[in-house]
């Protein structure tokens, strides 16, 4: 009795872990397709015929500064990029996000010199539908620049229930500790 038992186990054990792999490998299929058709369908990715280059306005190794495709906030209004699918600024490594900073720092400049601020923001939620990382960059004057992250800080903590999961708002200062320091990798931000 206790014989049939122990083979009738080990073969049950070997259907279930057949059935088990094959699910494995039909979930990892469908993973698969699904990330191609995304990449595909991209319109920041670099290689996706849906990105439309004539948007571009500069080009570097790894990131690039586009128009928008949608009409954007104010006049200036441009989108940095990366040329690789990734999801978020926490997800970049450092040589990418070191020429990021330096569009970011370019960008500053400029508007500067046209007597204008910058803010840069990036949305980063819905991590698992894997979007396209993108920081907005939006000009504002000058006079309005001082009262902008008070509006910001306003606006972010009036938003209840968008922002609940998580602390609403984390202030990243001038003290140095930026972005990649205070939000930990793949948390929706």
């Amino acid at each position: 009795d206790d014989l049939d038992d122990i083979f009738a186990d080990e073969v049950r054990k070997d259907v279930s872990q057949s059935s088990t792999d094959r699910r494995e490998t039909q979930r990892a299929i469908t993973e698969h397709e699904r990330l191609s058709a995304q990449l595909d369908n991209c319109r920041y990715c670099f290689d996706s015929p849906k990105m439309d280059k004539s948007l571009m306005v500069s080009m570097g190794e790894q990131v690039y500064l586009a128009l928008p495709w949608h009409i954007g906030m104010q006049s200036g209004h441009c989108i940095i990029s990366t040329t690789q699918h990734i999801s978020c600024c926490t997800q970049l490594d450092e040589d990418t996000w070191s020429e990021m900073n330096d569009f970011r720092k370019a960008l500053t400049r400029m508007f500067a010199a046209q007597k204008k601020d910058v803010v840069f923001f990036e949305i980063a939620t819905r991590l698992s539908r894997r979007p396209h990382l993108s920081i907005h960059c939006v000009p504002i004057p000058d006079e309005q620049a001082e009262m902008a992250p008070f509006y910001f800080k306003k606006a972010v903590e009036e938003s209840e229930l968008e922002w609940s999961v998580n602390k609403q708002l984390v202030s990243l200062g001038r003290d140095g500790k930026g972005l990649r320091n205070c939000i930990p990798k793949g948390l929706p931000y």
